[in-house]
């Protein structure tokens, strides 16, 4: 499910060109199975454009990608937390 979720997304946010080759090395998934499902994806959207929603939706929080690993230039610790180690 994962994986189709990231092929929607990035059918829709990439504009200058989808590589369904890329995206099916990135996935570790087969050409051919990328190429249908992409197509499938094509399809139905051409056909959700006749017949839009006529719901608002509201989406109150949204992960992309898995867990954030924490920057490296800052630190996780609090300013006003005092180092015990001087």
């Amino acid at each position: 499910m994962r994986k189709a979720f990231t092929i929607v997304f990035e059918i829709n946010a990439i504009t200058k060109g989808f590589s369904t080759k890329q995206t099916a090395k990135q996935l570790k998934i087969s050409t051919n199975r990328a190429t249908d499902f992409i197509k499938k994806v094509r399809i139905n959207m051409a056909n959700s454009a006749s017949q839009p929603m006529i719901v608002d939706i509201f989406v109150d929080e949204f992960i992309f990608g898995g867990k954030e690993n924490p920057k490296q230039e800052r630190s996780n610790i609090p300013k006003n937390k005092v180092d015990d180690r001087r």
